[in-house]
């Protein structure tokens, strides 16, 4: 005698799995994609400044204002280690005024002798760069380093002693950010900051102000050209 099954049960039973085997299969891991470091890049920049100087009022007195127009340029090596960059630059600002005789009295008077006071600074320095994910063309960074400056000043007809110098280092701060314009084109805004004391204050207008330093707020709009990222 033959007995017949229906269709459906055995499907069913060419379905199930095997006596002792695990009905559930663990799914392929797959492996996580590694983080590729980051090449080297160069960003050589071009700025023009404006510095608010620390000796407010020697430089008031001597050029009419404490904020000194100027002009600069760095070279930043990017990616050594991790996001890390080494800064070079170096700055000029200064503007045009007159020499002063301070009396004995404290009262100055002016001699009307034209006069050129210029900051020239050298910038060693290193910091962190960020590229934020959702905006790849936009970078911010911060750093810190040594500023190196020197104070000169200088007159067309100058009398023995008139043009003279003075220089000192400190402490250099800074944070901006820049901006991928156009394949290699970049474009940025930068804030610093540089302690430089006792420099100036051994005579002259300064020693009468009590002012010592060279130091001094500066903003910079800077555009320059990136090699990498």
């Amino acid at each position: 005698m033959v007995l017949a099954l229906p269709a459906s049960a055995l499907a069913q039973d060419a379905g199930s799995p095997a006596s002792g085997q695990s009905s559930s299969q663990k799914p392929p891991q797959t492996a996580k994609p590694r983080t590729g470091k980051l090449p080297i890049g160069l960003r050589a920049m071009g700025a023009v400044q404006l510095t608010a100087m620390d000796s407010s009022a020697t430089f008031e007195t001597l050029v009419g204002s404490s904020n000194l127009p100027g002009f600069g340029g760095t070279v930043d090596v990017l990616n050594l280690v991790s996001k890390i960059f080494v800064r070079f630059g170096g700055a000029q600002d200064s503007k045009d005024g007159s020499r002063v005789i301070v009396l004995d009295d404290g009262t100055v008077h002016s001699t009307g002798v034209p006069l050129t006071l210029s900051v020239r600074t050298v910038e060693l320095a290193a910091g962190w760069r960020q590229y934020p994910k959702k905006h790849p063309k936009f970078a911010w960074y911060v750093g810190a380093g040594v500023a190196f400056s020197e104070l000169t000043s200088e007159s067309p007809f100058p009398q023995p002693g008139d043009n003279n110098s003075d220089s000192g280092s400190g402490a250099l701060v800074f944070a901006g950010f820049d901006r991928t314009i156009w394949k290699s084109l970049v474009g940025g805004l930068e804030v610093q900051y540089r302690s430089i004391e006792d420099v100036i204050g051994a005579g002259g207008i300064s020693e009468a102000k009590g002012e010592s330093s060279l130091g001094g707020a500066t903003i910079r709009g800077m555009i320059g050209v990136k090699l990498r990222r």
